[in-house]
């Protein structure tokens, strides 16, 4: 905190429970604000914003669970000068709108930025997420801004990236906390079949008291064993990235009140949960990384009673770990399509729009930023097809409406601007209160395509970042499997505490 205080950006390393939160409430209390608070949960965000309340703090949040007039609002009152710490998710820092309220329409600019889960901003990390590479661009316009950067698990690697990313310098660098805690029994059993795995699984459930988290991978292999010890006779559920936001939100309250006594998930359930009294956390299927094996552990025993963390080991497992990171950072005949795709033109504008979210966002990600840094390709920002607004008639003649929606590519044409132009200008209307922007349709980022193909040289280098990637990415999951075929609970817990330390 006095790091902060001293107007120096800051990363601080500490698990969830420990005080990360008055990090940032206390310089906040003592004049740093308006505080933006980046968090990839929507849950979790609520809950924040109530811990907050109860500290005197004025605070709010956007995030995509709320009612299109519930987020203007929010944003409104920030603008207004009316919110100590507004919350948000990372996918607003590509929202042209938020980023125009904040940055042109606000009374005052935010003096402290806290980035929560700051290892998503990695793709070196475990838990890499695209959109938190709009963190940075963010970031640079405001400048003299004061960041905090927070984790309860980094790797050196990661922390180098997440201290480049943002500035911070070693000295800033706060890490004091043993990553294991004593009150977490570390189990290891390996399997030779399938079917012997789900017998010990079905055992362990049997004899542990709940409630408990049984992790896996893929979203029908939660499902599956979600709806498998329902017919059992158990009170369980399934959670994964596509669950609807609501049901996210309905299921982790459930999970809170011992409603649920078995949640089936995958890694969507993870980031800040700090739920106190999990009595059990099962790998059922291996995670992607040793990284990401500490971070899931950490949800047991959070009130400091004993609690069990068992790793199941079999070997098709790790084939199937090694598939996802084969997929997801391809190389080869696939990589060159893939990049020759993305420098095709979109519109007669050279503008090309990329899926914000999909089975491919990651690479996306990655091979956005390479060609942006080559000079391949200029981020433009967000366009969408459509945007609704109540009155219509202000923008006939001007622009190109159909009911309530200004058609955006139609309005483009018709007045010789970019999509880019007419989406702004709406956003301006309404900040100046000439109307209200109701809702907008298949939102997605656009760059400008400045050269194509891609020359041989520059190929080389992405496809040399990308090896860079699977290869880190193979060794963490082998640290994985190094760490398993330790024999004693003592020779894991060392292991846990080197590896992090």
């Amino acid at each position: 905190m006095r790091s902060l205080l001293a107007g120096e950006s800051t990363l601080s390393i500490m698990p969830t429970g420990y005080g990360k939160t008055l990090c940032f409430q206390l310089p906040v209390h003592l004049g740093m604000k308006p505080a933006i608070v980046i968090s990839p949960l929507v849950a979790l965000m609520m809950d924040q914003v109530r811990s907050a309340d109860a500290a005197k703090l004025r605070t709010d949040c956007i995030n995509s669970a709320q009612s299109a007039e519930r987020r203007r609002q929010a944003l409104r009152n920030y603008i207004d000068g009316k919110t100590d710490i507004l919350y948000v998710s990372p996918e607003r820092l590509s929202d042209d709108m938020f980023l125009m309220g904040v940055l042109e329409f606000a009374k005052k600019k935010p003096a402290l930025i806290v980035v929560d889960e700051a290892h998503c901003v990695t793709d070196w990390g475990h838990d890499f997420r695209p959109d938190y590479l709009m963190i940075n661009s963010f970031i640079k316009k405001l400048p003299g801004v004061v960041v905090l950067a927070q984790t309860a698990t980094a790797s050196p690697k990661t922390r180098e990236e997440i201290m480049e990313a943002f500035g911070i310098s070693k000295k800033n660098l706060f890490h004091g906390f043993k990553t294991h805690r004593d009150n977490l029994d570390i189990r290891v059993q390996h399997f030779d079949s399938k079917d012997a795995k789900d017998g010990a699984l079905q055992l362990f459930i049997k004899e542990n008291r709940g409630p408990g988290l049984v992790y896996t991978t893929g979203i029908e292999t939660a499902e599956k064993l979600a709806t498998k010890y329902q017919r059992l006779g158990y009170a369980a559920d399934f959670f994964h990235s596509a669950r609807k936001t609501g049901d996210k939100s309905r299921i982790l309250e459930q999970f809170k009140r011992g409603e649920i006594e078995i949640l089936f998930c995958t890694n969507a359930f993870g980031l800040g949960i700090n739920i106190p009294g999990i009595r059990y956390v099962v790998h059922y299927r291996i995670p992607a990384s040793f990284d990401q094996y500490v971070q899931e552990i950490g949800r047991a025993g959070r009130d400091g009673l004993p609690a069990v963390c068992a790793l199941y080991m079999l070997k098709a497992d790790m084939g199937i770990q090694e598939r996802f990171i084969n997929e997801t950072f391809p190389d080869g005949d696939k990589l060159s399509e893939k990049i020759g795709t993305m420098l095709t033109t979109f519109n007669k504008h050279g503008i090309k729009r990329l899926p914000k979210f999909g089975d491919d966002s990651n690479l996306n990600s990655v091979l956005e930023r390479e060609l942006v840094s080559l000079g391949y390709l200029e981020i433009i920002g967000e366009v969408m097809t459509s945007i609704d607004i109540d009155a219509p008639g202000k923008l006939r003649g001007k622009y190109v409406t159909e009911g309530n929606s200004v058609m955006i590519q139609d309005s483009a044409d018709e007045s010789g601007e970019t999509d880019r132009d007419v989406i702004r200008k709406i956003y301006r209307m309404s900040f100046e209160g000439k109307l209200a922007v109701l809702g907008r349709s298949d939102p997605d980022m656009a760059f400008k395509i400045i050269k194509s193909p891609i020359s041989a040289p520059d190929m080389e280098k992405i496809w040399e970042r990308l090896d860079g990637i699977r290869a880190f990415k193979r060794t963490r999951l082998r640290d994985l499997q190094d760490f398993a075929a330790l024999k004693t609970a003592n020779s894991r817990i060392s292991e846990i505490n080197r590896y992090f330390s």
